[in-house]
C-alpha cells in the first residue's frame, strides 16, 4: 500500500461509525397505560447502548408483535420510541392499535439528533390518548421481536 492511499484511509476510517446494539427478549410484563405516556416494561434491566462520537445520529429501530391490552374510554394505542426516558425523536414515527385486545406487528423508527457521547437507555413508551389500556405488551409470546440501535454519521 502506498503512503498516500494509507494516509487517505487512515482518515477517512474514523468518520466511517457503524455501532449496533440489539435488544431482545421484549416481553417482560405488561404495563397499563393512560392518556399520558407510559414507559412500558420490556425487562427487568435498562436497554443501556454507548453513543461514541458526538457528531454522529442514533437510529432506532423496533420491529415486534405488539399487544394492545384491553380498552376502555378509548379506540386505540399508540407507542414511541424515547432516549434516556426523555428525549423524543428529532425524526420518526409512531406505531398505534386501533383494535382492542389484539395482537399487531408493529415497525417503529427514529431518528436522534444532538446526543451527547456517552451512555444512553433506549425505551418504548405507549398511551391510550383518550382513556385507558390495561395489558399492554410488547413481543406477546416471545416471538422475536427486537430493538435495534444504531450510531451513524
Amino acid at each position: 500500500m502506498n503512503a498516500n492511499f494509507t494516509a487517505i484511509k487512515n482518515a477517512i476510517d474514523p468518520l466511517e461509525v457503524s455501532n449496533y446494539s440489539i435488544f431482545s427478549s421484549l416481553n417482560y410484563s405488561s404495563t397499563n397505560v393512560g392518556s399520558t405516556l407510559t414507559k412500558l416494561t420490556t425487562t427487568s434491566t435498562t436497554h443501556s447502548f454507548t453513543k461514541t462520537r458526538t457528531d454522529t445520529k442514533i437510529e432506532v429501530h423496533i420491529n415486534s408483535r405488539f399487544g394492545s391490552g384491553t380498552f376502555s374510554g378509548n379506540s386505540g394505542v399508540y407507542y414511541e420510541v424515547r432516549i434516556d426516558d426523555t428525549i423524543a425523536p428529532t425524526y420518526g414515527n409512531k406505531g398505534a392499535i386501533s383494535t382492542t385486545s389484539t395482537t399487531d406487528f408493529l415497525s417503529i423508527y427514529a431518528v436522534f439528533s444532538g446526543l451527547s457521547a456517552g451512555s444512553h437507555t433506549v425505551s418504548i413508551w405507549a398511551a391510550a390518548p383518550s382513556g385507558t389500556s390495561t395489558g399492554v405488551l410488547v413481543d406477546p409470546g416471545g416471538w422475536g421481536g427486537a430493538i435495534i440501535v444504531k450510531e451513524v454519521h
